[in-house]
């Protein structure tokens, strides 16, 4: 499988995120998470590892959220409060088309060239 190098993924200051109590961080938790669509890529840290997952399912009320790894076995489902702890400590982050579509094309290379 192919590593993730943190030190290149976009970064959000999480700031804003954290402070649970004001009205514009409970505005901009609403804005991601109203932002999800199933089919993004994302790196989230859950359960002491990084993962790199896809949505592949989100509730009608937005509460649920499930992703799948780049292993279809690998199935990560978090409620609506646990991606805005995560969000609010820096520990999910979207990673962009074009990185996840590199990462594929470099594993498929690697693969054609013998490891």
């Amino acid at each position: 499988s192919t590593d993730v190098d943190r030190s290149e993924l976009p970064t959000v200051p999480v700031q804003l995120y954290s402070e649970h109590d004001s009205p514009d961080a409970r505005a901009a938790l609403k804005h991601w998470i109203d932002g999800l669509q199933i089919g993004h890529w994302f790196h989230l840290f859950i359960q002491g590892n990084w993962h790199t997952a896809q949505i592949a399912w989100i509730s009608e009320g937005r509460q649920y959220v499930l992703f799948v790894g780049r292993d279809p076995d690998e199935r990560l489902s978090l409620t609506r409060k646990a991606l805005e702890a995560l969000l609010a400590n820096g520990l999910i982050t979207a990673l962009e088309d074009d990185s996840v579509v590199q990462r594929a094309v470099d594993t498929l290379m690697s693969d054609l060239d013998g490891g």
